[in-house]
């Protein structure tokens, strides 16, 4: 075990104190042009001041999937009944996991727009000097 350890001392150097187990290479990105794409046009769209969900994302990334990769992309029956009904079918499957490797990788934070603006101290006063005034006249027996 000590031999063990010794062997592998450089990797135990590096890994983060208390961790338990040595982190790997990570997962590789299948579709690096493809993301990359995308976070170009969610920078564009950020700088327009427009605002941007994961619908967003998933109708996007499937445009720029099927310019970039067209051989990963395929249409399949949905029926055995009505051949008519096609189905497209991506490679990349635009999932939730998909969908937060790709704001961990560019570091992006998904955060809640809100339209509420936060009020002065000076607004509240009247209200916390009536409150203290309550809690005085009502503590005293």
């Amino acid at each position: 075990m000590l031999s063990d350890w010794i062997s592998k001392g450089n990797t135990i150097k590096n890994t983060w104190v208390g961790a338990r187990r040595v982190p790997g290479p990570g997962r590789l990105v299948c579709w690096l042009e493809m993301e990359a794409c995308l976070y170009q046009k969610f920078k564009a769209i950020r700088l327009l001041g427009r605002t941007v969900n994961r619908k967003w994302f998933t109708q996007i990334g499937k445009k720029i999937f099927k310019e970039e990769y067209p051989k990963q992309v395929a249409c399949v029956s949905d029926s055995a009944e009505n051949e008519n009904a096609m189905k497209i079918v991506f490679a990349c499957t635009f999932s939730d996991g998909w969908f937060r490797r790709f704001k961990g990788r560019l570091k992006l934070s998904w955060r809640q727009r809100t339209n509420i603006a936060q009020k002065l101290l000076e607004e509240k006063k009247q209200k916390v000097i009536l409150f203290l005034q309550y809690v005085r006249c009502n503590s005293i027996p």
